[in-house]
């Protein structure tokens, strides 16, 4: 009555289509470039896997690795928290959630994706994903690699969006892992998930600028360059006990660190040089949280 079942089978997509060409094709479902997925209008908050919680709530990572034909359903509906399903009450209010059901073949052992590709002016992309299963224990590891600028892929009609691409070389590596478990009698669940992401940018700026007044032609040069290199680490655990009493423990690392050069250059000529400015620019910082 109150959920809504998508059977996965009615939808005939073509090879190698991921879970986000599947739910771009649900009746009622749209979903924006950023990823966030609506249901009649109505914002889904979290997508899940099997009604348990994937990389702490990061859609896109679902979307774009797990293909589309190991899903049997697609259920839509109102979730309780864990407390609340463990006091047999609303004690907080339920969440909007999608949630992903794979068929029975698919629900033990493993599913994995490769992807790599070269280019000139030594320009690479490397990306992987790794996602098993056991009785009580998941597991998912996620890695990718590249210094083209990407983090998209191909639209459903085959389109790029050039406008949205980085104006300078981004190289990244980053990977994840995500660790849940959860007991027969879900008692027991603990979840941890691990993000390391590193990322270097460049970008160099040179133009020429130049006025015709009469009998004079003053011309500016500008150069600039910049360069950044960032890291992040994430780590992340909660373990919620339903018996005897209720218990839900949450611990968290975060650690950043940046670290960013800059320099420019001016140069006004008229008949002479008439105006030069040099400018440099640093900035070093981290930031940790607990």
């Amino acid at each position: 009555g109150d959920t809504l079942i998508y059977n996965a089978d009615a939808f005939k997509l073509p090879d190698g289509s991921m879970l986000d060409a599947l739910i771009r094709q649900l009746p009622g479902v749209t979903m924006n470039d950023a990823g966030e997925i609506f249901v009649n209008g109505r914002k889904v908050e979290e997508l899940m896997l099997g009604s348990r919680s994937f990389m702490r709530g990061n859609k896109k990572v679902l979307m774009e690795n797990l293909p589309y034909y190991t899903v049997k359903n697609l259920k839509v509906y109102e979730k309780q928290t864990d407390m609340s399903e463990a006091l047999g009450y609303d004690v907080s209010p339920r969440t909007y959630v999608m949630d992903v059901n794979l068929k029975k073949e698919y629900s033990q052992g493993y599913i994995a994706n490769v992807e790599s590709a070269g280019g000139t002016k030594d320009r690479w992309l490397a990306r992987g994903f790794l996602l098993g299963f056991t009785d009580e224990w998941r597991y998912s590891v996620m890695a990718n690699a590249n210094n083209v600028n990407e983090s998209r892929h191909v639209g459903e009609h085959g389109q790029w969006t050039p406008a949205t691409m980085p104006q300078s070389i981004l190289t990244t590596r980053s990977i994840a892992t995500d660790l849940d478990y959860q007991s027969k009698d879900k008692n027991v669940k603990n979840n941890f998930t691990a993000d390391y992401t590193s990322s270097k940018n460049k970008s160099e700026m040179r133009s020429r600028y130049e006025q015709f007044l009469g009998q004079r032609a003053p011309v500016s040069l500008t150069e600039s360059s910049n360069k950044s290199d960032n890291w992040k680490l994430k780590l992340f655990n909660e373990l919620t006990l339903r018996e005897p009493s209720y218990l839900d423990c949450k611990t968290s690392f975060d650690y950043e660190k940046w670290n960013t050069i800059g320099s420019s250059d001016f140069q006004l000529w008229d008949v002479d040089l008439t105006a030069s400015m040099h400018t440099d620019a640093l900035g070093k910082g981290h930031k940790l949280g607990m």
